[in-house]
């Protein structure tokens, strides 16, 4: 248990130097494109990092020839077995942030899937249209657009230029693993500030590349992700 505490500890700790360093020198620049790259390979690295393990000279440490599982921690160089004991409840409190966390993610996913099968699609070659009723906010998810029944049509092809802007640089797959991120270091309040920058980052990076800025930025309740909804 001591090896998962470590890792979780280990990458903890780069997400939240790189992110810091993102906030303080790259956060007010217009290169979206760097910064939104910055931000996914910091969490790569972070996720890798803890696997990384540089060794001068001699021999390794102690803590690194010592594996565990499941509460039992043996050491390959001696053939002592230590009993860890049961899940302490700091561990309990954790599945649990991390189980309703990701519930909360599946939930929204179902939503989006229950949408996309409740009502027709148009494929549109590049997108697939799905027009659902009420007032409901547009957004898109991977290759689908979402949009009220009742829009107008003039509001229907200013959101839909948008939000292709979004699928073609694949921005959900972007804010999926900021989502699942966000599950396994929920007690780390900068791995949620990754979700919220990358998201702000998509939406300067479309609006930028439009013709009607200023018009587009009077939708500022566009979303493009069920789960991005506050």
């Amino acid at each position: 248990m001591n090896t998962f505490w470590n890792f979780l500890m280990e990458s903890g700790i780069s997400l939240s130097i790189l992110y810091l360093f993102y906030f303080f020198f790259l956060k007010r620049d217009t290169w979206y494109g760097r910064n939104r790259w910055f931000l996914l390979l910091s969490i790569g690295f972070s996720m890798v990092l803890p696997f990384i393990h540089i060794q001068l000279g001699g021999n390794a440490p102690e803590f690194l020839n010592t594996y565990v599982m499941e509460g039992v921690s043996l050491n390959p160089a001696g053939s002592t077995v230590q009993e860890t004991g049961s899940l302490q409840p700091v561990l309990l409190i954790y599945l649990s942030g991390a189980m309703f966390t990701f519930g909360i993610l599946i939930f929204r996913i179902l939503q989006i899937f229950h949408l996309v099968y409740r009502f027709p699609s148009e494929n549109k070659g590049a997108y697939l249209l799905v027009k659902i009723p009420g007032n409901q906010t547009p957004f898109s998810f991977f290759k689908w657009i979402f949009l009220p029944a009742n829009l107008k049509k003039a509001d229907q092809e200013k959101i839909i230029f948008h939000e292709t802007k979004h699928i073609r640089s694949h921005h959900t797959a972007d804010l999926l693993l900021t989502e699942l991120l966000c599950v396994f270091q929920w007690i780390n309040p900068l791995a949620w500030l990754y979700k919220f920058s990358l998201r702000e980052i998509h939406e300067y990076s479309a609006d930028r590349s439009e013709e009607h800025t200023s018009e587009l930025q009077s939708h500022s309740f566009i979303s493009y992700a069920v789960f991005c909804l506050k």
